[in-house]
């Protein structure tokens, strides 16, 4: 009988190793397999990144369905506001149209004509102080407050009395009191009083204070806990921290200055002011910065110089609709009010030439370039609605339901008398508390292997010489978004276990017979030599 037996000879040599590193920052994405992929990889001027996909289409509420918004809101009847409150979105329109949407059952109910007295366009919708609160541009400076239950408390024109023929234009409430604001200048504080009667009127604040308002309207306001910011036509901005308003200068970046003001929102950390002609800007309270380049960019926004209409924020990222159909998505991840990443604005209505991009509006009804003008986010569903009707229902973003992954093409190669040892990886990431997970391959993609994005070497099981990283994202409401992965990784010869690591020698005669060495055995550089002996018996 013959057998063989291996004899195995440790022989300290030095190693012929070397470390490379590979960085991928996305600026150029010849390294990603885009048939492998079900990512969107962001290839555009200035967008360096890859994120998990749009939905394919936004739920049509506003023309299909058992029920629908035209069946209680009469088609052609524009969408001005929507508020959210009790459980219920409440959607004001044009010529006094008012229903309520309940997302759980997804009905609608009519509850036009039981606000008193409007018969024309509602300007503001807003729920505070345990009722909505609507405004509109009748005579007088109509103002209501509407409860679903018990009753409807009327509060309007003697409360109003310093708007005199002026329409209300904008509402905003700090859980304290409202501020309430209409045309030349003139702006209401009023406590929220919840009796059917309130005896008091309103206290004047702005214009008496500020000439400069005068002929200027507060078209929009916004508040955190400590102060409003209000926002007018010719750029007019003002803070007001419930006694003294302070008009504000905008940098002159931001091109506040000369365009009307349309929505103002707040995040936890700054505000967005978004403007007729597209202009955009952040506002910390202190600094403004402009984000016009960003969000007006062909490839990276969608509004050119379309008006913006209104901006909310849903916990993640900033919404923003406008102008025939214009929806952008901000996300908002830099902290510095000097920084503003032109990678942050993604499309998904249409961009400044009019084209579709990744288009979530639904075609059942007909938005053609009706525009957004109104948007609202409870928790869970967002509900955008435009002129003519229209209103969409979304409950996700992002086609993050299931894993999608990202695959590089082959990252480097090495001679196959040589191996990749080991890897560490490093990535960048914007993450929401969503699931990114990293894997390597040295084999070109047969065998995966976990690895972990801190930079800390990962011995390679499946080792080779052909190398490349793969990430799998999972999103819903704010996509996890690669900005740049960089890849280090140890090459050795076939044979040699560089010291203080561990692992297997694969014996080359047979394939089959190896040997395993614990992490850390070895204090130096251990090249292994299999000598067969042949044995016979």
């Amino acid at each position: 009988m013959t057998r063989l037996f291996l004899a195995i000879a440790l022989l300290i040599l030095p190693a012929s190793s070397f470390s490379l590193t590979y960085t991928h920052d996305f600026s150029v994405l010849t390294k990603i397999d885009t048939t492998a992929t079900s990512l969107t990889v962001l290839t555009a001027s200035n967008m360096r990144s890859v994120r998990i996909p749009f939905v394919s289409s936004f739920d049509d509420i506003g023309y299909t369905g058992a029920t629908c918004l035209t069946s209680s809101f009469t088609s052609g009847n524009h969408v001005t506001n929507i508020a959210y409150g009790d459980g219920l979105f409440l959607i004001a329109g044009t010529a006094g149209k008012i229903t309520s949407y309940d997302v759980g059952t997804s009905t609608f109910s009519n509850r036009s004509g039981t606000i008193w007295d409007i018969t024309d366009s509602y300007t503001q919708a807003v729920f505070g102080n345990g009722a909505f609160y609507l405004s509109s541009v009748f005579s007088g400076g109509k103002f209501e407050r509407f409860d679903m239950a018990p009753a409807s408390y009327d509060i309007y024109n003697s409360y109003l009395n310093s708007f005199d023929t002026s329409s209300v234009n904008s509402l905003s409430y700090n859980g304290t009191y409202w501020l309430i604001g209409g045309n030349n200048g003139r702006l209401n504080k009023w406590n929220g009083c919840t009796i059917i009667s309130c005896s008091t009127s309103l206290s004047d604040v702005l214009q008496a204070t500020d000439t400069t308002w005068a002929t200027n309207t507060v078209s929009a306001i916004a508040n955190n806990t400590t102060y409003f910011v209000l926002g007018g036509t010719n750029g007019h901005i003002a803070k007001y921290d419930g006694t003294t308003i302070v008009s504000l200068t905008a940098a002159s970046s931001t091109s506040l200055s000369t365009n009307n003001i349309k929505a103002i929102a707040w995040n936890g950390t700054e505000f967005l002011i978004g403007t007729a002609g597209g202009k955009l800007a952040r506002f910390n309270g202190t600094d403004f910065a402009s984000c016009t380049s960003s969000v007006s960019s062909t490839n990276g926004g969608c509004f050119g110089t379309n008006d913006i209409n209104t901006i909310i924020w849903n916990g993640s990222e900033w919404i923003i609709g406008g102008a025939g159909g214009r929806l952008c998505i901000y996300d908002a991840n830099t902290t510095s009010i000097s920084t503003v990443a032109d990678a942050d604005f993604t499309a998904i209505g249409t961009n400044t030439t009019g084209t579709t991009k990744t288009t979530l509006l639904s075609t059942a009804s007909p938005w053609g370039t009706n525009p957004v003008t109104a948007l609202c986010w409870n928790g869970s569903t967002l509900l955008v609605g435009g002129n003519a009707s229209n209103l969409n229902k979304a409950t996700g973003f992002y086609n993050g339901a299931s894993t999608k992954s990202v695959v590089s093409t082959t990252v480097s190669t090495i001679t196959s008398s040589d191996r990749i040892y080991s890897v560490a990886l490093n990535a960048t990431t914007v993450t929401n508390g969503q699931t990114v997970a990293y894997y390597v391959s040295c084999d070109g993609g047969t065998n995966w292997q976990s690895i972990q994005a801190n930079g800390s070497a990962t011995i390679i099981s499946n080792t080779g010489y052909d190398l490349r990283w793969k990430v799998n994202m999972s999103g819903t409401w704010r996509t996890p978004k690669l900005t740049a992965l960089s890849l280090e990784y140890l090459t050795v010869a076939q044979g040699i276990i560089p010291s203080g690591l561990g692992g297997e020698v694969l014996y080359t005669g047979d394939n089959k017979s190896k040997i395993t060495v614990p992490v850390g055995l070895l204090s130096k550089a251990t090249k292994f030599t299999f000598t067969p002996i042949v044995t016979v018996i």
